[in-house]
């Protein structure tokens, strides 16, 4: 059966952790629907206000600079499970340092269909961290109206010691 998958990858110094991201959240849809129909929806923010754009460039832009936590792959220490329909952010977000979002180009292979997004994420907090959370979130028509796209709680906690560095792989599939 074709489906669209997602699966998490997360890398310390001491593990690695693979599992299946299969929390995309109404506001990915929502998007989707704004850009397929050129419509104007509310589509509710991390902030939890609500954004009723049309239709922009911005949309789904995720590819954020060296420094900025404020969209891309984000982490946090919340353990709630999702709710796809009611989720529109991360239970309880760190402030931790962020490289570079990287967005690997689409490939296409043996029936399926990929896209990586990829960060490092650092905590220079001066004491360890729990991450229980990872999240993508990304424009929904500028620079202002952010939205979380897909909320994972991980199975398996990660601690990260003060100057430890994590690696994150979102892996967007669509397997034929």
């Amino acid at each position: 059966m074709s489906c669209l998958k997602a699966e998490l990858i997360i890398e310390t110094a001491n593990k690695i952790i693979k599992q299946e991201a299969n929390s995309l959240l109404i506001q990915f849809f929502q998007l989707l629907y704004r850009h397929f129909n050129n419509a104007t929806i509310k589509v509710k923010m991390t902030d939890g206000t609500e954004d009723n754009n049309t239709p922009s460039s911005f949309t789904f832009r995720m590819n954020a600079p060296d420094g900025n936590g404020s969209y891309g792959i984000v982490v946090g220490s919340g353990s709630t499970a999702v709710d796809i329909c009611n989720d529109y952010a991360l239970e309880n977000k760190l402030d931790l340092d962020h490289s570079a979002v990287i967005v690997e180009a689409t490939t296409c292979k043996s029936g399926i269909i990929e896209i990586a997004i990829k960060r490092d994420i650092t905590n220079n907090s001066g004491s360890e961290v729990t991450i229980n959370e990872v999240g993508l979130y990304c424009y929904g028509g500028g620079s202002t109206k952010i939205h979380c796209i897909d909320r994972t709680v991980l199975v398996e906690p990660i601690t990260l010691q003060n100057e430890q560095t994590m690696k994150v792989t979102y892996k967007l599939k669509y397997v034929a």
